[in-house]
């Protein structure tokens, strides 16, 4: 009985140890196995024996006791089962404490694959955010038109000029030029323009860092011809990556609902300009399709601008017809007339047309005869060329030919009446009147199909075959109709109608605007997505109708009754004010989600329009038909602050009084947008002061300090605001109170001028206190006039503390640590915090030789100067460093700590180190502390330096050679130089290799190399290879010497222990070197749990089993898909793996219904595997019983 029991306990007990413990994943599994065989081997044993015994006759078990057939076997299995269960439980423990180590492996393993993914995810959002900020400046697709030009060109258009030119050339190669081409209407401007672009941009690649940005100017399209989408298109063009700062701050800005205007987008598209390394080449084609207005205020004083500011890398092109403005800006620059210059390109269009188009079925005479009649005339134009090429390519027969060659018309203008007269039909000249008006003043490209709708036409073809290709033309990258030319424009604008296709502007702009509203109107019925997007004039008109009303905005009510009235009804109608807005202020996509709730009240949005009659108007019907609350003036006059400073002015004369707490926001909000906005400032202030608003509820009629507060704090013009009421006050009755300082300080937008005003006007009341102090120092890199302002005026300072000074010292300008010297005085500047931390500000360099030149300084202040300089790794301390050293002279000690400081600084360490000895410094010695520092930190150029100045003479000790293998930023390099000074007797002592075999640093292995052999022994230990497990140039070395003493087996358990790409690229190596050999044990420990294992002993091992084993052997699902392509491929797959993929948890069945449909199977599937397939998945399973 006791030995049942015995055996029962033993095997339970040991039973739970290998379900539990063994593991074959973890290295010491394997003597764990061990263990329990020789335990089960025991028991089998004793059993085998007393089965033996049973077996034995009568007669010999009687001569046998009880205690030798049961006993002594049993006391015998007791002892070596004690004996092996102490090692199975050593084992045990071992195997648990590395499997927890290999869980908390595989957790961190885990966490760095999370950072790698949110690293990832970094990236991926910072694309997204750079491309999210790009889009904000512009999406405009400035290429599209270019591309569209070049189709025009024939191949050797503009040769003559990027090939020949010695002015296009100069213009090329020379910074700080402008050339400007110029030439009449129609003589191929645009089309050389493009060829211009087409070679610059060449040039830009093939002369990085040179960059391009281009522009046209198109009469048809109005975004085109604003400053603002051209700047915008510029800074998009030219941005660097990644985004530097301006354009960040600007986005930033936005994010807060501030949009920049011109002039800041001129200010940050300068200072990218700064920012380029290259040369930058600007090209502006038709200047003349620009508005003049607009080329008179702002365009051409911008291209006089980036020349002078930017002389030695600004090359700027524009093109233009000779229009007097654009002449006198541009007349002492390079000119250059293209009339005759171009007309041999001319000639080759002609001949290349009559070669290749249309025309060329017609016999030779012929053809010659067509080429002289368009080439024999005084002025060769393309435009004019073009058109008398499209009436010879209608004629049929030779007589139509004769006629059209003899009718040909002298002019453009004739050209056009005579193309109008002879191709539009009567019955069909008013709908093509009617699309002139639209294609001339809208507001943007009109689709195919809103021209269409325009005249009526059920077809968008019967628009360019009725109104012909002469005077229209589709562009075929959007679908949009235009008028082919400008010069098409120019023929129907006419202020007195002579003909019946001649257009009135003004009319123009009535007519549109009557028929869009009248189109918005007629939708009495809310709109779905789908009817909205099936009408692409309401699209249009919807967004467009404000800019033809705003070109209509000088005529009174009276003038124009029909369009206020139906602008009255637009804006009480609720449906159609509904559907008008969801059309105008929102994206499609979001048609149907945009929220009644969040609609702009009507009189809000004429006020944001800036239509101040429109709004008079509304405010006149009392009333709001659509059911919003009444709007109350005073939630009005925020909104019209906001917007609109003449609205503002308009219902404040309307009101009789304001509320306190409205004005506060009245002025809190106030934005001018021009310079006569800021002249009716003081009027507002005047109105609201004389209906009693400024001054709350007291008596005393004194400006309330909240009502200064609020004006104070006003980002756009506090102090404008400020100056007014200061002018007001006689009496001096406003006190600067230290909240209002406060205010004006914060104000990151105004501050400068709140405190010049504040200066101007109460002076004598301001003080700066320490929190103003602080707050000015720590800006003071950035905003050196407010801390100008500030110290000019320091009699208002209330106390100069050390601190103010040293943040002043640290990045301030030269200017200001002037005058900082003078407030601060000389005892807080000559400080020790102070001067360190104008060590790393070039605008101090003035200051320090003030300072210290000429006077005998602190040995410990020179000391911690130097020091710090040696320390600082940007190269403002190398140059601070050089400063101190010329200014104090050779004299000054260099000592060991700065030394070493130097030899430490990781980019700058030899440029110091250089300095020292270039200025012969007192103190330049090299002791065995400096050069262990420059062995473990420094470059083999740093050590040969320090060895070539005195190094040479120490001693060559072991610890030295040890802190050069442990060199983890140059490897072993130093290492390497180094051993030149040991002697070639020297012998590399065991740990110097291993440390050296360990190095971390990426390297070809030479250097490794070259420590081996001065290794005397025949073979190295196994701790040399252990060492460079993770290191596959040291390892390759080492295998080239001693390959057949590599421990293979340590290596693979040391790699698989701790997976690194080092770890990796040996075992590639060990599998190429043919030094390991692929068993069970090898795959347990490599593909079963890496990936990048399986698949370099797929393609490095040609006997690589391919089987079941190894499929459950795989821990992970990437492994398993690769085995099973892979024995696909190979046509090994067997049923048995598909019933093991089938039954797998790591397979997501997706999968597995994309790979069993691609699989061809030598036979069919057994009824057991169709069923496995119908339990995980009923489609399986009809996937694999089909034939």
């Amino acid at each position: 009985m006791d030995a049942s029991d015995f055996l029962a306990q033993a095997l339970a007990y040991h039973s739970v140890i290998e379900h539990n413990y063994r593991k074959g994943t973890i290295p010491s599994s394997a003597n764990l196995d061990d263990a329990l065989v020789e335990v089960y081997v025991a028991l089998l044993r004793y059993i085998a024996e007393v089965q033996s015994a049973r077996h034995e006759s009568a007669v010999a078990r009687v001569g046998k006791s009880i205690t030798a057939l049961i006993d002594e076997p049993l006391d015998r299995l007791r002892a070596v089962v004690e004996q092996k269960s102490a090692v199975v439980d050593q084992w045990k423990m071992i195997v648990r404490d590395e499997d927890q180590s290999r869980h908390a492996e595989d957790i961190l393993g885990r966490i760095d694959e999370m950072a790698r993914q949110v690293h990832s995810i970094d990236l991926r959002t910072n694309d997204q955010e750079e491309l999210s900020i790009l889009d904000w400046i512009s999406t405009f697709s400035y290429s599209n038109i270019q591309n569209e030009t070049k189709k025009s060109r024939s191949p050797e258009t503009g040769a003559w000029l990027v090939q020949s030119s010695d002015r296009y050339q100069r213009w090329k190669t020379t910074p700080g030029q402008l050339l400007w081409l110029h030439g009449p209407v129609g003589c191929g401007k645009s089309v050389l323009c493009s060829t211009i672009i087409a070679d610059t941009d060449l040039h830009c690649q093939q002369n990085e860092p040179c960059v391009l940005a281009y522009w046209y100017f198109k009469f048809s399209d109005n975004e085109t011809q604003g400053m603002e989408s051209m700047v915008r298109s510029f800074i998009r063009q030219l941005c660097p990556r990644p985004i530097p700062n301006p354009i960040r701050r600007i986005w930033k800005d936005h994010r807060r609902n501030r949009e920049p205007d011109l002039e800041v987008l001129l200010t940050i598209f300068k200072e990218i300009l700064d920012l380029l390394p290259g040369d930058i080449f600007i090209i502006f084609d038709a200047l003349d399709e620009c508005p003049v207005e607009t080329r008179e205020k702002s365009l051409l004083t911008f291209m006089e601008d980036l020349i002078k500011d930017f002389p030695t890398k600004a090359h700027l092109l524009a093109t233009s017809r000779p229009e007097p403005d654009i002449h006198n800006a541009l007349m002492r620059h390079t000119l250059f007339g293209l009339e005759d210059a171009l007309s041999g390109d001319v000639e080759k269009f002609v001949q290349e047309r009559l070669a290749n188009g249309k025309l060329r079925r017609w016999n030779r005479p012929i053809l010659e005869r067509i080429e002289h009649e368009l080439l024999n005339v005084s002025e060769r134009r393309f435009r004019w060329v073009d058109l008398q090429l499209k009436r010879l390519e209608g004629c049929h027969i030779p007589q139509d030919i004769d006629e059209a060659l003899t009718t040909i018309p002298n002019t453009l203008e004739a050209t056009y009446k005579d193309i109008l007269e002879r191709e539009i039909l009567p019955r069909y000249r008013d709908a093509v009147r009617s699309i002139f008006t639209w294609l001339t003043f809208s507001m943007k490209p009109l689709s195919r199909e809103a021209v269409a709708e325009v005249a009526g036409f059920p077809s968008p073809d019967s628009v360019i075959e009725i109104c012909t290709t002469q005077m229209v033309t589709l562009n075929t990258a959007d679908g949009t109709i235009r008028l082919a030319h400008f010069s098409v424009k120019e023929f129907l604008l006419s202020e007195q109608v002579t003909h019946w296709c001649h257009l009135s502007e003004m009319l123009g702009h009535r007519t549109i605007l009557s028929q869009i509203l009248s189109r918005i109107l007629t939708e009495k019925e809310e709109l779905t997505y789908e009817i909205a997007m099936s009408k692409p004039l309401l699209l249009y008109g919807s967004k467009s109708w404000p800019d033809h009303f705003r070109q209509l905005e000088s005529l009174t009510p009276d003038s124009i009754p029909e369009i206020y009235l139906m602008l009255l009804e637009l804006f009480t109608e609720r449906v159609v004010y509904l559907n008008w807005h969801r059309l105008r202020g929102m994206g499609y996509s979001h048609f149907n989600s945009f929220m009644v709730s969040e609609w702009p009240r009507p009189t809000n949005m004429a006020i944001s329009m800036q239509f101040e009659t429109l709004v008079e108007l509304l405010l006149e019907l009392k009333f709001d038909s659509m059911g919003f609350p009444l709007q109350s003036r005073e939630s009005l006059l925020v909104h019209a602050a906001r917007s609109s400073i003449d609205i503002l002015v308009l219902l404040l004369k309307r009101a009789i009084t304001v509320p306190f707490p409205e004005v506060k926001e009245i002025f809190l909000e106030l934005q001018p947008r021009s310079e006569k906005d800021r002249a009716t400032l003081s009027l507002i202030v005047d109105l609201l002061w004389n209906m009693g608003a400024l001054y709350g509820l007291e008596e005393s009629k004194i400006i309330h300090p909240v009502m200064l507060l609020s004006m104070t704090k006003n980002p756009n013009c506090a102090d404008e605001l400020l100056d007014i009421c200061f002018d007001r006050d006689d009496q001096n009755t406003i006190p600067v109170t230290a909240e209002l300082l406060e205010a004006a300080f914060g104000n990151v937008d105004r501050r400068v001028g709140i405190l010049k005003v504040l200066l101007r006007q109460r002076k004598e009341e301001l003080q700066f206190t320490q929190q103003i102090m602080r707050l000015v120092a720590d800006i003071s890199p950035f905003n050196s006039e407010l801390a100008i302002l500030v110290l000019r005026n320091h009699s208002q300072i209330t106390c100069l503390l050390p601190e103010h000074a040293e943040t002043f010292a640290g990045g301030a300008s030269s200017e200001v640590l002037r005058l900082a010297l003078e407030v601060y005085g000389e005892n807080i500047m000559s400080q020790r915090n102070v001067l360190l931390a104008a060590s790393v500000n070039p605008g101090a360099r003035d200051m320090i030789r003030l300072l210290l030149s000429g006077k005998e300084s602190n040995a410990t202040l020179r000391h911690a100067m130097i020091l710090a300089a040696a320390t600082e790794r940007k190269m403002e301390g190398l140059e601070f460093l050089c400063f101190v050293l010329d200014l104090w002279g050779p004299q000054t000690e260099i000592d060991q700590d700065i030394m070493i400081a130097a030899v430490n600084n990781y980019f700058r360490g030899m440029a110091i180190l250089e300095a020292f000895l270039a200025r012969q410094q007192a103190g330049f010695a090299v002791s065995e502390a400096i050069l262990l520092e420059a062995a473990y930190k420094s470059t083999q150029e740093v050590m040969q330096l320090l060895m070539n100045n005195g190094g040479s003479e120490i001693p060559i000790r072991q610890e030295l050679l040890l802190a050069a293998a442990n060199n983890r930023d140059y490897g072993l390099s130093v290492l390497r130089f180094l051993l030149l000074f040991v002697g070639p007797d020297f012998e590399v002592p065991l740990n110097l290799l291993e440390a050296a075999a360990g190095n971390p640093a990426k390297s070809n292995g030479d250097d490794f190399r070259a420590v081996i052999d001065m290794f005397k022994e025949a073979t190295v230990p196994d701790s040399v290879f252990m060492a460079a497990y993770d290191k596959p140039d040291h390892m390759r070395v080492l295998l080239e010497r001693y390959g057949n003493s590599a421990p293979v087996t340590d290596l693979i358990i040391a790699m698989s222990n701790c997976w690194t790409l080092g770890s990796l690229a040996t075992f590639q190596l060990l599998l190429e070197q043919h030094v390991l050999v692929v068993d069970k044990w090898v795959i347990e420990q490599t593909a079963a749990r890496n990936y990048q294992c399986l698949w370099d002993m797929l393609r490095h091992v040609p006997q690589f089993p391919i089987n079941e084993q190894v499929i459950i052997a795989i821990k992970y699902e990437s492994g398993v898909r690769l085995i099973l392509r892979h024995a696909e491929e190979k046509g090994l797959l067997t049923e048995e793996m598909i019933k093991i993929a089938l039954s797998s948890t790591l397979l997501e069945t997706p999968w597995l219904k994309h790979f069993l449909a691609e699989v061809n199977l030598k036979a069919p599937l057994t009824d057991s595997v169709l069923a496995l397939a119908g339990k995980r998945d009923p489609e399986l399973q009809l996937l694999l019983s089909q034939p």
